[in-house]
């Protein structure tokens, strides 16, 4: 499930400024053939608050994973045993953590 809201306030001619925020709902997973390994359900927040100016200029601060959730972003089955792998484990990726960062956009 994705849910997102906009809203955009007029500043002055040709300038505005834009806020998002959404939210996306990830439903239980598995990792394997069998549906043996679950990866549970988790919920992301992101946000976005922008301004546009003439001349088809946007300055965007964005975030995302609002709340820093931790969770299983991948995971595989067991493995046999090898040279990289001497123990046979699953293996995981975590989530990444809060991330932000600034944009800046031109058309044209």
């Amino acid at each position: 499930m994705f849910t997102a809201a906009q809203y955009v306030i007029p500043i002055a001619e040709q300038t505005a400024l834009t806020l998002r925020g959404e939210y996306r709902r990830f439903g239980e997973t598995f990792s394997d053939r069998e549906n043996q390994l679950p990866i549970g359900n988790y919920g992301l927040v992101n946000t976005r608050v922008g301004l546009s100016f003439p001349g088809n200029v946007d300055l965007t601060f964005w975030m995302r994973n609002l709340t820093d959730k931790r969770y299983i972003a991948y995971a595989s089955p067991s493995t046999a045993a090898s040279a990289f792998n001497p123990a046979g484990n699953r293996n995981a990726l975590i989530s990444p953590p809060r991330t932000y960062g600034l944009t800046l956009s031109v058309k044209f």
